[in-house]
C-alpha cells in the first residue's frame, strides 16, 4: 500500500472536512494566561512549511532529525513533516543539557538538530562547532515559514508501504544511549488499536501534559491527531494541570501517578472531572492506595497501562481488576517465561515477553543489544509479572532500574557522573520506594577526603554534623551541575573511609546488602 491523500495513513495529511476542527489548545505559556487555539487547517499549513524547510536542508528517506522542544504546534508539524519525507524523528527531553544533547547528536549520527528557543545553551554551538550549520531554532523555522511564499508539495508522493520513522532513546545520555527504532506502519497500527479502546473521536478533548520525547506522551498526541480530536497542551505542574481540567473539561486525560496524587490532594471540590471518560496513567507503577482513594473521591477510576520504549503501549486497563495493567491489545501476545525458559501457565510469575509486529525493529547500531532482547518468544522486557484471565499483572521490574515519577533511571548513569566528584571514593546507586514519586534515587557514598572522613566519625556530635553537612552541600551542588533533576539522589548515605561498601566475592559492590 502507498500513502495517498485519502488513505488510512491520513495522519500525515489534512482532511478538508475537518479543517475548522480545533486541533490544539496551548496553555504552556502559563496557566493563568489566555490560551492559543489552532485548527487542523493551520496544523497542516505549518506541516507544509516545515516540509518545505526540511527538503531545502536535504532531509529525505533515512535522514535523522533530533527534536528538542516542548509540546507545541510547531513540534507536531515538524514531526509530521519528517514522516512525510520518510525520515526518522528523534524526540528528546526539552529539559536536556547542552552536553547531553551534543552527545545524543553524535551518538545517533543525526543529520539535523532542531531545538526550541526555550533551551538556553550558550555552549551548544561550541560543542557542535563542526556541525553548527545543522543546528536550527524551531521557532525560527516556524516564523520564517509563515512569511515565506514557497509551497510544499501538497500532494503526497507514493512511497513504500513502510519505513523507519522513529528513534526513541531508552537509556541515559551520559553513557551510550540505546535508540529503539520503530517503523511508521507499526506506529499507526498501534495508534488505531489504542484509539478504539478509549473511543476517541473528533468530539473529544484530550489533556496532554506529557512530552513527545516519552513514548506515552507521543502516542497519545498522535492518537488525538489521527482521530481528529482536540489536544490541550499544558505543563505537568499540578497548578497548570488542574486549571486546564477545570477550563476545558476534557474527556480524556493522560498523566503519571504523581500528577493524579496532586489532584487527589486538591479534591473534587476544586478539580472538575465530571466529563472525564478515561484517565490514562502510565510511566510509573500506579500506587493502589492512591488509585483507590482517587476513585472514591472523584468517582472515576485511573486507567493503568503497560508498555515500553521498545514495544510501545500494549496494554490498557479500562475495566479490569485495578491491580492489573489490562489485557494486551489484539496484535499483541504476552508470554510469561520461567527460569527454565519455558512458557508458564496463568497465575505463575515469570519474565514478561511481548510478541507482536508492533515491536521496535532494532536498537540503533547495536546488533548485539538487539539480539539480547528480541527473541523467538518475543521482546524480553526484564519485567516480572503473570497473566490471569487474560489480564496482565506486574510483579516487579528490572533489578536495578529506578522509576522516578515516570522517568527511567539506570544506576550506572548516576554512578558514572558522581564518581567523577573529587570527594567520592566509592558509590552505589539504588532505588527507594516513595509514596508520591514511585521511587527516588539513593546514593551510598564513601568519601575519600581524610579530614572530612575523620569529621564524620568525630565523637563530638556538632563536628560530625558539620562534616556531613559540608559533604552533602558539595555533592548536591555537583549533582545539580551535572545531572538532570530525576537523576539526582534524594537520599544520601555518607560513609567515612573506614566503612567501605560491601563487596561480593568477585569484588563487586553488593547492592543486595545495601
Amino acid at each position: 500500500m502507498s500513502i495517498t491523500k485519502n488513505s488510512e495513513l491520513g495522519l500525515l495529511y489534512n482532511s478538508k472536512e475537518m479543517e475548522e476542527q480545533i486541533a490544539l489548545f496551548d496553555l504552556q505559556s502559563g496557566c493563568d494566561q489566555d490560551h492559543a487555539e489552532v485548527n487542523y487547517s493551520d496544523l497542516y499549513k505549518y506541516t507544509d512549511e516545515m516540509e518545505a524547510f526540511l527538503k531545502e536542508k536535504g532531509v529525505g528517506p533515512g535522514k535523522r532529525v533530533v527534536l528538542a522542544a516542548r509540546n507545541s504546534l510547531s513540534l507536531v508539524a515538524m514531526l509530521l513533516a519528517i514522516w512525510r519525507l520518510r525520515a526518522l524523528a528523534i524526540p528528546v527531553d526539552f529539559r536536556i543539557t547542552a552536553k547531553e544533547l551534543s552527545n545524543i547528536f553524535h551518538r545517533v549520527e543525526a543529520d539535523l538538530l532542531v531545538k526550541s528557543d526555550i533551551l538556553v545553551m550558550e555552549d551548544l554551538e561550541e560543542k557542535l562547532a563542526e556541525k553548527r550549520e545543522l543546528l536550527f531554532s524551531l521557532e525560527g523555522i516556524a516564523k520564517k515559514g509563515s512569511s515565506n511564499s514557497r509551497q510544499a508539495s501538497l500532494q503526497p508522493e507514493d512511497i513504500d508501504d513502510d519505513f523507519p520513522a522513529l528513534i526513541i532513546l531508552t537509556s541515559g545520555t551520559t553513557g551510550m544511549p540505546k535508540g529503539a527504532v520503530h517503523s511508521y506502519l507499526s506506529i499507526l497500527k498501534n495508534l488505531k488499536e489504542l484509539s478504539s479502546l478509549v473511543s476517541l473521536d473528533r468530539s473529544k478533548k484530550v489533556l496532554m501534559p506529557l512530552p513527545a520525547s516519552h513514548i506515552f506522551g507521543l502516542e497519545v498526541i498522535l492518537i488525538a491527531i489521527l482521530t481528529r480530536a482536540s489536544t490541550i497542551f499544558c505543563d505537568l505542574e499540578p497548578k497548570s494541570f488542574g486549571t486546564a481540567i477545570n477550563r476545558f473539561e476534557p474527556e480524556i486525560v493522560a498523566g503519571v501517578p504523581t500528577i493524579y496524587s496532586a489532584l487527589l490532594a486538591q479534591g473534587s471540590s476544586k478539580i472538575n472531572l465530571k466529563k472525564a471518560e478515561v484517565l490514562l496513567s502510565g510511566g510509573a507503577p500506579l500506587p493502589l492506595p492512591m488509585a483507590k482513594a482517587f476513585e472514591k473521591e472523584f468517582g472515576h477510576r485511573l486507567n493503568n497501562g503497560y508498555g515500553s520504549t521498545e514495544s510501545k503501549i500494549i496494554c490498557l486497563n479500562i475495566e479490569g481488576p485495578l491491580e492489573s495493567v489490562g489485557r494486551p491489545i489484539p496484535s499483541v501476545v504476552i508470554n510469561i517465561v520461567g527460569d527454565d525458559d519455558s512458557i508458564l501457565d496463568d497465575s505463575k510469575v515469570g519474565e514478561i515477553y511481548i510478541k507482536s509486529d508492533l515491536l521496535m525493529t532494532e536498537y540503533l547500531n547495536q546488533p548485539e543489544k538487539t539480539q539480547e532482547v528480541l527473541t523467538e518468544k518475543g521482546y524480553r522486557t526484564g519485567d516480572l509479572g503473570y497473566l490471569d484471565d487474560g489480564y496482565l499483572f506486574i510483579s516487579g521490574r528490572e533489578k536495578e532500574m529506578i522509576i522516578v515519577a515516570g522517568n527511567k533511571v539506570f544506576p550506572i548513569e548516576v554512578e558514572q557522573v558522581l564518581s567523577r566528584s573529587p570527594i567520592v571514593q566509592e558509590i552505589a546507586i539504588t532505588g527507594v520506594d516513595h509514596k508520591r514519586l514511585g521511587q527516588i534515587v539513593k546514593a551510598t557514598i564513601v568519601i575519600n577526603d581524610e579530614a572530612l572522613s575523620k569529621g564524620l566519625e568525630d565523637s563530638a556530635e556538632d563536628k560530625a554534623k558539620a562534616a556531613k553537612e559540608q559533604v552533602l552541600k558539595e555533592l548536591k551542588e555537583y549533582s545539580k551541575e551535572n545531572l538532570k533533576r530525576e537523576l539526582r539522589p534524594m537520599v544520601w548515605d555518607i560513609r567515612p573511609l573506614s566503612k567501605p561498601l560491601p563487596k561480593t566475592r568477585s569484588g563487586k559492590i553488593d547492592k543486595k546488602i545495601l
